[in-house]
């Protein structure tokens, strides 16, 4: 027995039980569902398709869609669902493996993996495989269980407690939220946004979890608890071009940063000295920062260009730039506030270089500190200091979308200009 006969029997045991399920009426499609959108026109592969009730559903949304799976078995209970008598086939169906799909590169616009990694002994190879398949721009909608939560604490449990127990499907991995993250970014693929739905508590003996669907019900709270939830959601995106370049500028603008705080500002030199003359190459040095606002404007910029006609725009660019900067920014400003108060109680001044000349608290949860060190001429505390940057790129993620959203593309790089004019650069002379 091979593992592609397993899942021939296992398929065909699943479509004997019930073969009139509605199986794109699933937890995981509802949730691609909401985050794919309109799909007329779009060249859509579903990668481990199974019996074929979603490749019917996007075919009839207007989608030219190819279902592939390995399973012969259900490609057989797929075709009855798109193959129909007397009809123009709905949709293709091919027989491939995830790990090595039999498809040229950039044949997709749109590639749709639901449940269906946690089943490969080759994870990495088949999200690559997935991304290789998929246009320059073109997204991934991928959904896999997570076990970072009570469903996994009962895996645990059973593993001590019915150490013989056998899955219900021949090959069944369990992951994280975080490993299925990494082998998506590892692939190549940019991360849009990740979600997540059904919560379930295994609290009765012998019974089936218990979900608790009012926890998915408000979108900001599925969000919050999406690393919780048992059934976890990614949307990536395949760069447009190469990153090489761009990281290559980064590399640039940190070793920038790194001459100049450690060589140009530390070390003195007498006037018309020969070290005078070589540092006097890397005065400039300081604009390694600036360099790194540029990136961001470009990239940010292009982001934002690409989804200015989206209904919720707003919306999903405020919430992702909240969850990926403040949480832990405020994590680090509670962190040094303790810090303070501790060195204040013990009276111990070993630290003092480290909080003194600190401005107003608020200013920091503001994101104004950089115009107050302007204003002050002063760098404020080290600790603290180099936060001014971070105000900045707050001030402009404020400001650039009510730009992008409401001009012309042709002005949209004047206002990106004015956009970042708004924070101060309290750099060192």
């Amino acid at each position: 027995m091979t593992l592609r006969t397993d899942y021939d029997t296992w398929h065909q045991r699943i479509f004997d039980a019930a073969p009139e399920h509605e199986d794109a009426c699933s937890p995981w499609y509802e949730l691609v569902r909401e985050h794919i959108g309109d799909v007329s026109g779009t060249h859509i592969l579903e990668v481990a398709c199974g019996r074929g009730g979603f490749v019917r559903q996007l075919a009839r949304a207007g989608a030219r869609v190819t279902g592939c799976d390995f399973s012969s078995a259900a490609l057989h209970a797929a075709s009855t669902k798109v193959f129909l008598p007397g009809a123009v086939p709905l949709a293709a169906l091919v027989q491939g493996d995830a790990q090595s799909l039999p498809f040229a590169d950039n044949s997709f616009d749109v590639v749709v993996s639901c449940e269906t990694i946690e089943h490969l002994p080759e994870v990495q190879a088949a999200v690559a495989e997935m991304y290789r398949v998929t246009q320059p721009g073109g997204k991934l909608y991928l959904t896999t269980p997570n076990y970072f939560n009570f469903m996994g604490l009962y895996e645990i449990y059973a593993r001590f407690r019915h150490p013989g127990r056998q899955d219900d499907q021949p090959f069944d991995r369990r992951q994280w939220f975080v490993q299925v993250q990494k082998w998506v970014r590892r692939a190549g693929w940019t991360i849009l946004r990740t979600d997540g739905t059904v919560h379930q508590f295994p609290f009765i003996p012998g019974g089936n979890p218990v979900r608790w669907e009012g926890l998915e019900s408000c979108r900001a709270v599925r969000k919050l608890l999406s690393p919780f939830a048992y059934t976890y959601f990614v949307a990536g995106e395949k760069p447009e071009r190469a990153n090489s370049e761009l990281d290559g500028l980064r590399g640039l603008a940190i070793g920038m940063v790194l001459v100049f705080h450690y060589f140009v500002l530390t070390v003195q030199a007498r006037p018309a000295s020969p070290l005078a003359y070589f540092m006097a190459l890397f005065r400039l040095t300081w604009t390694g920062v600036d360099l790194f606002f540029v990136l961001s404007g470009f990239l940010i910029g292009g982001i934002l260009i690409d989804a200015r006609k989206a209904t919720n725009y707003f919306q999903v660019f405020y919430t992702r730039r909240f969850f990926r900067i403040v949480p832990i920014y405020a994590a680090f400003l509670v962190a040094i506030a303790i810090m303070n108060f501790t060195v204040e109680r013990i009276h111990y001044s070993g630290f003092t270089w480290l909080t003194k000349d600190a401005l107003p608290w608020y200013s920091f949860w503001t994101f104004t500190q950089n115009f107050w060190m302007a204003h002050s001429v002063t760098a404020n505390a080290s600790a603290l200091a180099v936060t001014w940057s971070l105000a900045v790129e707050e001030q402009f993620y404020l400001t650039l979308p009510l730009v992008g959203g409401r001009v012309c593309l042709d002005a949209l790089p004047r206002g990106c200009f004015a956009s970042r004019c708004l924070g101060s650069n309290p750099r060192p002379r």
